[in-house]
C-alpha cells in the first residue's frame, strides 16, 4: 500500500537532452524506455507530489505555470506518465488509464497492450461507463444516432429496483427472496413445465421473448439511471440509440464524475445492472405463485418474463464477459484486469502482472475468478433444462437447436472475450505449442482419464417412489344401520375376524326371531295337515286369529306414529327401528293364522302337504339371510394389521349405508416401494435384483430391498413414459410409513464408465438421430 494519498510522481532518474531541449525520465528498472518531457511538462510532473487532488494540480498549473489544462487533459498526461512507470498510485487515487483509442487502437506500437485500468490501482473508474457498455465514444454513438430522452421518467421507475443495495440487510433479504421463490418453483416444478408449455407455441414464444427482453432492459437501464441519481447525485444522460436489429434501445452515459466516485458508488452503479433483475423475477415469480391456476394468460406470462429475468441476471453475473458482474468482481477484489490477468495466469500457470514492478494475481483470487466462471455457466444450464423441457415435448429434437445455439454463444463469446480486449501482458509472446508437445503430467492425467473412461461400472437406474404396505383391506358398513360401539383405535394391531365395531341390530335380531317362529308354526302345520284337524283344533285356530288381528291393527298403528314422532325428531331411530320391525312381526303373525284357521279346516291332502313344505323351505331361506345380516351388525377385520383411519375414533352415532367406509388395515410386517422407472431403463431391471432406498423423512439412512414384480405396460408420469416397479423393502425397526416418498436406485447391468455416464447421449444419437436418416 503507497504511503500518500495522492498520486505521485517519482522517476528513476531525469537527464537533459542534448542542447537542454527537454528532460529524458527514467522508470525505475526500465533504462531502455525513457519518456520525454519539455520543461513544463516537467513541472507539471512534479506537481504530483503525493498530496495534491487533481483540482489542486489543475489550480497550481493555471497559477503558477501559465498552463489552462482541463481535467481531460491532466488524465490524458497522468495516462502517460503512468505507462511509462513514472506515476505511483495513492491510496486515495488510483492510477489512471489510458484512452479508449489507445486501448483498441494499438497506439503503443510495439510494446504490450496497456491494461483496462493500470496495475497498482484500486479498480480504476477509469473506463467503466465504456468498459460497461453503457456508453460509446462519441463516434459510436453518432453513427447510432445518438438521441437524448428525459431521464426523470427513467429515474423514478428504476428507484424501486435498486432497493437490494440500499443496505448488506436490504441485499441479503432479496437474495434469500431469490432462492425461497426458486425453491418454489422447483417444488411446483410440474405446474411449471406446464405453463412454460402454454408458452411453446411460435406466436407467444417470440411475444414472451420480446416482451421480457424489453422489460429487463428496460428496468436495467432505469436502474442504472437512479443508481447514478442516489449515489453519485448527479443528474444521469439517457440516449435513445438504434440497436443490432434496428429496434429502439436506450443507453445511460456515465461518464465524469460518475465513474469517477469512491469505490462505494462505482460498486453500487455496476451493481444496479444485477439488481434490476433480481429484482424484475421476484416480482415475475410472485405473480405467477398468485396467479397460477386462473384461466387468464398472467400466469405462464409472468413465468416466462422471470425466467427471461433470471437468465439476463445469470448472463450479466458472468465473469468471463465484461459485463456488471465481472466489473462488480473486479472492483471488489481490487483487480481491474482481473479477467485478462486470471487468462494469462493460466497460459503461464502462476500469477502475474502486467509488468514486473507490479503487484501480482493473488491465487486464490484467481481459484475464485475459475470457480465463480464454471458455476455460472452450469447455473446457465441448469436454467436452460426447464424451457428445454417444454420445447422438445412440442418439437422433438429441433426443441434442442434453439437452446444448443444459445449455449454455444454464451460459451464461445465468454472464452472468445477472455482472450481478447486490452490485455495486460505481451500476449504475442505466448504462442501456443503444438498439441503433441504437451508435459508428462498432461500426458498421464490423459491416460489415466482414459482407463478411467472403460473401467467396469454398474449402472443403477433411479426413480422416485411411493411407500405402500404389503396388504390393505378396507373395512365397510355390510348392513344399514348407526354405530353402537368402537372397540379399537387408530394404530392398533389387530387380528383377523377381530371385532372392531357394532351397528344398531333391532331391527335384524327381530327378523331373526320372526322367522324362527314362523318355520315353528310351518312344521306344526305340516304335522297336522298329515292327521287333519278336529273341531277344538279349528275354534283355537279361529281365536289365535282374532288376537293376531287385534295385535297387527295396533302395531301398526304404533309404528305410524313413531314414524311420525321420528320424522320430527320427537324419538331416537333405536325405537323407531323397534316399533316398526314389532309392526312386521304381527303382520306376519296375522298372515300365519289366517293359513292355520284354513289348513286345520280343510282337510288333509297331498298338495296341501307340498305346499307347507314349500313355504318350510322357503323360511329357511330367508332365516339364513336374516341371521347374516345379523351378524353384518359386527363389524369385523378382513386381514390381520394395523388400523390406519383417522375418522373412527368419531365414528360412533354415525349412520352408515351399506358398502360406507369404516376404516382402514394395512399389513406392516412387509413394506413395498413403488419405483417409478423411466422407459429407457427398464431393460436393465429384472425380479431378484437389488434396490436401495432413501426416503426424505430419513436422508442419511438407506433402506434394502429386492425387485419383485415389473408392471406389464409403460404409462404416462411428468417427464415421460415410466413402468412401475414393485421393490420389497426390509424395514426391521418400522421407520417407513405408507405414503412416505423418496428415491431408491435398483441394480443394473455392468457397462463401461463411459457408457454408463453418456447414456442420454447414446440414445439420441442411436434412437433420435437413427430416425432421421432416410
Amino acid at each position: 500500500m503507497s504511503a500518500h494519498p495522492r498520486r505521485r510522481f517519482a522517476p528513476g532518474s531525469l537527464r537533459p537532452k542534448p542542447r537542454h531541449t527537454g528532460w529524458l525520465a527514467y522508470a525505475p528498472g526500465r533504462e531502455e524506455e525513457p519518456l520525454a518531457l519539455t520543461p513544463a511538462e516537467r513541472q507539471l510532473a512534479e506537481l504530483y507530489d503525493g498530496q495534491r487532488s487533481a483540482a489542486d494540480i489543475l489550480e497550481r498549473a493555471r497559477l503558477e505555470l501559465g498552463m489552462h489544462l482541463d481535467a481531460e487533459a491532466l488524465e490524458r498526461f497522468a495516462a502517460e506518465l503512468a505507462m511509462a512507470g513514472l506515476l505511483q498510485a495513492g491510496r486515495e487515487e488510483p492510477l489512471p488509464s489510458p484512452p479508449i483509442s489507445d486501448v483498441r487502437g494499438g497506439a503503443y506500437g510495439s510494446q504490450a497492450i496497456p491494461p483496462s485500468t493500470m496495475p497498482g490501482s484500486l479498480a480504476g473508474p477509469g473506463l467503466m461507463g465504456s468498459l460497461l457498455r453503457l456508453v460509446t465514444d462519441r463516434s459510436t454513438l453518432r453513427y447510432k444516432r445518438y438521441r437524448q430522452v428525459p431521464t426523470q421518467p427513467w429515474t423514478r421507475l428504476g428507484a424501486p429496483l435498486i432497493a437490494p443495495l440500499a443496505n448488506p440487510f436490504a441485499l441479503i433479504g432479496w437474495l434469500a427472496a431469490c432462492l425461497l421463490l426458486l425453491y418454489g418453483l422447483w417444488r411446483q416444478r410440474l405446474a411449471v413445465f406446464s405453463d412454460l408449455g402454454n408458452l411453446s407455441g411460435p406466436g407467444m414464444l417470440a411475444l414472451n421473448l420480446a416482451l421480457g427482453w424489453t422489460l429487463v432492459h428496460l428496468a436495467t437501464v432505469s436502474a442504472r439511471s437512479a443508481a447514478i441519481s442516489r449515489y453519485a447525485g448527479l443528474k444521469p444522460k439517457l440516449g435513445l440509440i438504434r440497436g443490432m436489429f434496428g429496434q429502439p434501445m436506450l443507453y445511460v452515459d456515465s461518464r465524469g464524475p460518475a465513474e469517477a466516485g469512491d469505490r462505494a458508488t462505482r460498486t453500487r452503479i455496476v451493481g444496479a445492472g444485477l439488481s434490476a433483475p433480481l429484482v424484475l423475477f421476484t416480482l415475475a415469480a410472485l405473480t405467477w405463485f398468485l396467479s397460477r391456476g386462473s384461466a387468464n394468460a398472467l400466469s405462464p406470462y409472468s413465468l416466462g418474463i422471470g425466467f427471461i429475468a433470471l437468465f439476463g441476471l445469470l448472463l450479466r453475473a458472468n465473469p468471463l464477459l465484461r459485463l456488471d458482474g465481472y466489473f462488480l468482481l473486479a472492483q471488489w477484489l481490487g483487480i481491474p484486469n482481473l479477467r485478462e490477468q486470471a487468462f494469462t495466469a493460466s497460459k503461464q500457470r502462476r500469477g502475474t502482472g502486467w509488468s514486473p514492478a507490479q503487484r501480482s494475481l493473488p491465487r486464490p483470487a484467481l481459484y475464485l475468478f475459475r470457480a465463480l466462471a464454471v458455476g455460472n455457466l452450469l447455473l446457465l444450464l441448469g436454467l436452460m433444462l426447464f424451457p428445454l423441457q417444454a420445447l422438445t415435448a412440442r418439437y422433438g429434437a429441433l426443441g434442442l437447436i434453439p437452446l444448443m445455439v444459445v449455449l454455444g454463444v454464451i460459451v464461445t463469446q465468454s472464452f472468445r472475450n477472455a482472450r481478447s480486449g486490452a490485455s495486460n501482458l505481451n500476449l504475442g509472446q505466448l504462442q501456443p505449442s503444438p498439441w503433441w508437445r504437451r508435459s508428462k503430467r498432461f500426458w498421464a492425467i490423459s491416460l489415466t482419464l482414459l482407463l478411467l473412461a472403460f473401467v467396469p461400472y454398474r449402472y443403477h437406474p433411479s426413480g422416485d417412489f411411493l411407500v405402500l404396505p404389503g396388504d390393505r383391506a378396507d373395512v365397510r358398513a355390510l348392513t344399514a344401520g348407526d354405530v353402537r360401539e368402537v372397540l379399537v383405535q387408530e394404530g392398533e394391531t389387530v387380528k383377523a375376524g377381530q371385532v372392531l365395531a357394532r351397528i344398531a341390530a333391532d331391527e335384524s335380531r327381530a327378523q331373526v326371531a320372526s322367522g324362527e317362529a314362523r318355520l315353528a308354526q310351518l312344521r306344526a302345520d305340516l304335522s297336522l295337515a298329515g292327521k287333519g284337524g278336529k273341531l277344538e283344533e279349528v275354534e283355537v285356530a279361529r281365536s289365535a286369529l282374532d288376537t293376531a288381528s287385534k295385535r297387527a291393527e295396533v302395531s301398526a298403528a304404533q309404528a305410524q306414529r313413531v314414524q311420525e314422532a321420528f320424522r320430527r325428531k320427537s324419538v331416537t331411530a333405536q325405537e323407531y327401528d323397534r316399533a316398526r320391525g314389532q309392526a312386521d312381526v304381527d303382520k306376519k303373525a296375522l298372515e300365519e293364522a289366517r293359513r292355520r284357521l284354513e289348513l286345520v279346516k280343510s282337510p288333509a291332502v297331498s298338495d296341501r302337504i307340498a305346499a307347507i313344505e314349500a313355504q318350510i323351505r322357503d323360511v329357511q331361506a330367508q332365516l339364513v339371510y336374516h341371521r347374516q345380516q345379523f351378524a353384518y351388525t359386527e363389524v369385523k377385520a378382513p386381514i390381520a394389521g394395523v388400523v390406519v383411519s383417522g375418522s373412527l375414533q368419531f365414528a360412533r352415532g354415525q349412520f352408515l349405508n351399506r358398502g360406507d367406509l369404516l376404516a382402514v388395515i394395512e399389513d406392516s410386517q412387509e413394506r413395498i416401494a413403488e419405483v417409478r422407472i423411466s422407459e429407457s431403463a427398464i431393460g436393465e431391471i429384472a425380479p431378484g435384483k437389488s434396490a436401495r432406498a432413501r426416503v426424505w423423512a430419513f436422508p442419511a439412512s438407506s433402506f434394502m430391498g429386492e425387485v419383485r414384480r415389473i408392471a406389464p405396460a409403460a404409462e404416462a408420469g411428468p417427464y415421460g413414459k415410466v413402468v412401475r416397479v414393485q421393490v420389497a423393502l426390509a424395514d426391521p425397526e418400522h421407520r417407513l410409513l405408507p405414503g412416505m416418498t423418496g428415491n431408491a436406485k435398483l441394480q443394473g447391468d455392468w457397462h463401461p464408465a463411459i457408457v454408463v455416464f453418456s447414456r442420454a447421449l447414446l440414445r439420441f444419437v442411436f434412437v433420435e438421430l437413427w430416425s432421421w436418416i432416410p
